[in-house]
C-alpha cells in the first residue's frame, strides 16, 4: 500500500517508467501477483495527481471530511444560519488547499491551467458532498478528477398532515359564465 501510494505521488510524467520498475522488481522476486496487481495500475491525470499529494495532510483531509460531514448534516436539517457559516468555512478550507496545489504544480515544474485547477476544485467539491469521495481522495490513489452533480442530501423536513373535513372541502372551480 505505501509503495503505490509512493507511487500515485509521483508526477504523472514519471509514473509509467516508475510503475514498469516496480514490476520489473516484482518479477525479479518471484511475486508475480504482486506485479500483476501493479502493472494494472493507472496513470493518475494531472489534476489526480495533485489530490493525491493534497491527500499527504492528514489533518486537511481529516477538515476536508469534518467540513464535509457539517454541511451535509445542515443542509438535511435545513439550517440556513450553519450553512451560511459553513460555506464560508469551505470557501477559506477548497482556497487554501487550491494554494497548495499551485505550490505543488511550481515545484514540480508543472504548468498548471485553470482546466487543471478546476478538476483539482471540482474533485475537492465532491469530497465535501459525497461521503465515498471523501474516502477515495483520502486514500491517495485517485486516478481521474471527481465531480458531483446534484444538491447532495435531501433535507429531512417535517410535514404537519392536515385534516380535511367536510367544512374544510375544497370549493368548486368557478364556471365559464361566472369567470
Amino acid at each position: 500500500d505505501e509503495i503505490v501510494r509512493e507511487l500515485y505521488v509521483l508526477p504523472p510524467n514519471d509514473f509509467v517508467a516508475a510503475r514498469n520498475e516496480l514490476v520489473r522488481q516484482a518479477r525479479a522476486a518471484g511475486s508475480r501477483d504482486v506485479a500483476e496487481r501493479l502493472q494494472q495500475l493507472r496513470r493518475p491525470t494531472r489534476s489526480a495527481w495533485l489530490v493525491n499529494l493534497l491527500a499527504r495532510d492528514s489533518e486537511a483531509m481529516q477538515r476536508l471530511s469534518a467540513l464535509g460531514r457539517q454541511l451535509r448534516d445542515a443542509q438535511t436539517g435545513l439550517s440556513r444560519t450553519e450553512l451560511r457559516q459553513l460555506a464560508e468555512q469551505r470557501r477559506q478550507l477548497i482556497n487554501g488547499l487550491l494554494e497548495r496545489a499551485q505550490v505543488f504544480a511550481a515545484e514540480a515544474e508543472f504548468r498548471l491551467t485553470p482546466t487543471v485547477l478546476s478538476e483539482v476544485e471540482a474533485t475537492l467539491q465532491a469530497a465535501l458532498v459525497d461521503l465515498a469521495g471523501a474516502m477515495t481522495i483520502r486514500n491517495g490513489r485517485l486516478v481521474r478528477p471527481l465531480s458531483h452533480i446534484g444538491f447532495g442530501p435531501r433535507p429531512r423536513a417535517a410535514v404537519r398532515r392536515i385534516q380535511v373535513n367536510e367544512e374544510q372541502q375544497p370549493a368548486e372551480p368557478p364556471t365559464a359564465s361566472a369567470a
